[in-house]
């Protein structure tokens, strides 16, 4: 059989006062983030012998076993290794056993987690990581920015749409490693505790940077090319609905139609009968553009319808 003390390096059937201060002391030079010295699986098999040792029932048929090896009395009554099983996942009767099995549960979990950590930041390194996922939020959102205005003759909804999908995994999964990368570095050099608040703000501040930016971005733009850029025509249109029509036309020197869909303003410039439109448009993006509403035209004439 394995002998955990001997694992250990302490004398057969020691109390759990010598058993944790040798554990202690062989964590020190074997755990793998220590540096030299260190030895991933011999300090897995000390590990292990402490759990074995520090748990009532387990090392209680460990000393069981190890007397019959070593011909010794065996002075005490011992469960089968089924019963010894079933007992060591009984629900927990004292505090104490409570706290014991919680702080078991999580040295199991830590030490889990560096290992998938570890792996991980060998594969490509969190920092790596994390860069790049910011990469691909700016893409999308730079995508989203540059397709607001839609021409429903294009791919630019489809592309506007795969943008939005790149923003928000990327926002996602950029969350996801900059979680990882500070908690592995808490576990690492025990600074930095607020590891979950840290990567959850700045989360949450690239996601409501990202998504508040594009409508006032937008907006702006939107102002700007119609205010420097302005310029009038007399669309056709078709209803899609009670308020909403399907404006296609043509500007001159392009070689493709601008089709937008648009709300039609109660007060909007029309002719119901001979479904035509007076809109506002970019020269220098078409698919800029607004229906002109009586409140702000002032001209004194139309102009040419333009199909």
């Amino acid at each position: 059989m394995v002998n955990c003390y001997q694992i250990l390096n302490i004398p057969n059937f020691s109390d759990k006062k010598t058993v944790r201060k040798a554990y202690i002391g062989l964590a020190k030079t074997l755990h793998p983030d220590v540096g030299a010295g260190s030895d991933a699986e011999q300090f897995k098999l000390v590990s292990k012998a402490y759990d074995t040792l520090t748990d009532d029932q387990t090392k209680q048929y460990h000393d069981y076993k190890l007397k019959q090896a070593l011909s010794m009395p065996v002075d005490f009554a011992i469960p089968k290794p089924k019963q010894a099983r079933r007992d060591r996942y009984r629900p927990a009767t004292s505090p104490e056993e409570i706290r014991a099995r919680q702080m078991r549960r999580a040295r199991m979990k830590m030490n889990h987690d560096v290992n998938f950590y570890r792996q991980k930041d060998a594969k490509l390194s969190y920092t790596h990581r994390v860069l790049g996922w910011g990469m691909l939020v700016l893409l999308g959102w730079s995508q989203i920015y540059s397709r607001w205005f839609v021409n429903y003759d294009s791919y630019d909804h489809i592309i506007g749409f795969s943008a939005w999908i790149a923003f928000l995994l990327g926002c996602a999964k950029f969350y996801a490693d900059l979680y990882e990368k500070l908690r592995y570095q808490f576990i690492k050099t025990r600074k930095g505790p607020n590891f979950d608040k840290r990567s959850i703000a700045i989360a949450a501040t690239v996601l409501i940077i990202g998504i508040v930016s594009l409508p006032v971005l937008n907006h702006y733009r939107k102002s700007y090319h119609l205010n420097h850029y302005g310029k009038y025509a007399v669309v056709d249109f078709s209803f899609i609905d009670a308020d909403r029509i399907n404006v296609v036309f043509k500007p001159m020197g392009m070689e493709n139609s601008i089709s937008k869909y648009m709300t039609l303003p109660s007060e909007a410039i029309y002719d119901k009968a001979q479904r035509w439109v007076l809109v506002r448009f970019s020269r220098a993006n078409p698919k800029i553009v607004e229906v002109v509403t009586r409140e702000n035209y002032s001209e004194d004439y139309l102009p040419a319808p333009l199909n």
